[in-house]
């Protein structure tokens, strides 16, 4: 469950937390050395301030940033292959925020990972949102006119199924660190610290910025990521848990890899 501060919030250790969120966004932007090392000296001194408050939220969130950015870091700089990248960021934060349970002090740390709650309210809105984002997606591909990623764009030389297989294993795949960082450690610990309304809003709004160069890109497409991420915060704290979010997330990619493969040039 997402649980609502009931005192004074702690202003420090919350920032730290929003600072991570968008430190994290920043990660996945087209790998520069100098912005690599801007990167990491920031997400030093959000954990050295969550480490100095002794907040547990703040720490955890840290934590899952951190190797998130080593993760895609290590991959840009050392020219890792794409698959390779996403599968280490994909393993080691979660691994790492697992781990936390050993300490006693940082417990619980991922309280997010459930199922959750499937409600009719939330089906009829999970569905409306597929049918809206993938429409949405495919409008703004027509009117922008996006560069595909390279790996879309090997799969067209391949056999048709190699190619299936490759737009549905990236859809299955990319979303579990995407939704762990925002709808599950961002959402989560910022929720205890700032409440829930702030913590959807900061989430949503760090979802938006880590697509200024992605899919949907530029101003247009962090408005469109922005408002899906919120609609997708709210599901999360509707149910309780990772899945149905998780889900949605997994018909917007392969959407999004349909589209590099079959309609983009």
């Amino acid at each position: 469950m997402v649980a609502d501060a009931t005192r004074v919030r702690p202003w420090v250790p919350g920032v730290a937390v929003v600072a991570a969120a968008f430190l994290g966004g920043v990660a996945l932007l087209p790998g520069h050395w100098l912005r690599s090392v801007l990167v990491g000296c920031g997400l030093a001194v959000v954990t050295a301030v969550a480490m100095a408050r002794r907040s547990a939220p703040a720490m955890r969130a840290a934590v899952f940033v951190d190797l998130v950015f080593a993760g895609y870091a290590a991959g840009a700089h050392g020219g890792w292959p794409p698959a390779v990248t996403v599968g280490v960021v994909c393993v080691a934060p979660l691994a790492a925020l697992l781990a936390c349970d050993r300490v006693p002090r940082l417990r619980p740390a991922a309280p997010w990972l459930r199922w959750g709650r499937l409600s009719s309210e939330v089906a009829w809105l999970a569905m409306v949102t597929v049918a809206a984002s993938s429409a949405a997606l495919v409008w703004w591909a027509r009117s922008v006119h996006p560069t595909p990623a390279p790996y879309f764009r090997d799969l067209r030389d391949l056999p048709w199924w190699v190619g299936v297989a490759g737009v549905l294993g990236a859809a299955l795949i990319n979303p579990i660190w995407e939704e762990a960082l925002f709808r599950g450690v961002v959402l989560t610990e910022l929720a205890a610290l700032w409440g829930t309304l702030p913590s959807v809003v900061v989430q949503a709004a760090a979802t938006g910025f880590a697509h200024l160069n992605g899919f949907p890109s530029g101003w247009s497409g962090m408005a469109m990521a922005a408002t899906w991420g919120l609609v997708l915060g709210w599901v999360r704290v509707r149910t309780g848990g990772i899945a149905v979010p998780y889900a949605i997330h997994v018909f917007a990619d392969a959407t999004v890899g349909t589209l590099g493969v079959l309609l983009l040039v």
